[in-house]
């Protein structure tokens, strides 16, 4: 069963892409991905049962009504990414959405010429500056603008 779950999945998104790289454009970091000894292995049927159930989970019901609706919302979106966005109004559809239930702050951003993993793509720090900006935009906590300092100085680390 894990082997159709994939053709169906992951297997019909690599076909989009010569490479089948379907996560960055980055060459670096999708060579990196490829010797990591746990990059490219099949999800089994019941990885692939229970992160169905859980992204259901959030829409079944009335869990959505359980979300404040001042609680900022930020959607970053990888325009290229065949998973997330299997159709580009898809994302609309979200937004929608959170629209007419009234969410009350709501941001998204579709980044062109990305892939799925935007937080390796070479435009990596435009994304977590976005994030950081948006954090900060939203927090009202005094000591925020310290803690955005700190953020601040992770993201120099981590791109390094």
């Amino acid at each position: 069963p894990a082997k159709k779950v994939y053709k169906d999945t992951i297997g019909k998104f690599e076909k989009n892409f010569s490479d089948q790289n379907w996560l960055t454009h980055d060459k670096k970091i999708f060579d990196e991905y490829q010797q990591d000894p746990y990059y490219g292995h099949m999800l089994s049927a019941s990885i692939c049962a229970s992160l169905a159930q859980g992204v259901a989970s959030v829409y079944k019901g009335n869990n959505l009504d359980k979300i404040d609706r001042f609680t900022p919302i930020l959607f970053e979106n990888a325009q290229n990414d065949t998973i997330a966005t299997a159709s580009p109004t898809n994302i609309d559809k979200l937004l929608e959405q959170y629209k007419f239930l009234e969410f009350k702050n709501i941001e998204s951003k579709i980044w062109e010429h990305t892939r799925h993993d935007l937080l390796h793509e070479s435009i990596r720090k435009q994304v977590f500056t976005h994030i950081a900006n948006f954090l900060k935009k939203n927090d009202h906590r005094d000591n925020f603008y310290k803690n955005f300092q700190n953020f601040n100085f992770c993201i120099d680390i981590l791109l390094d």
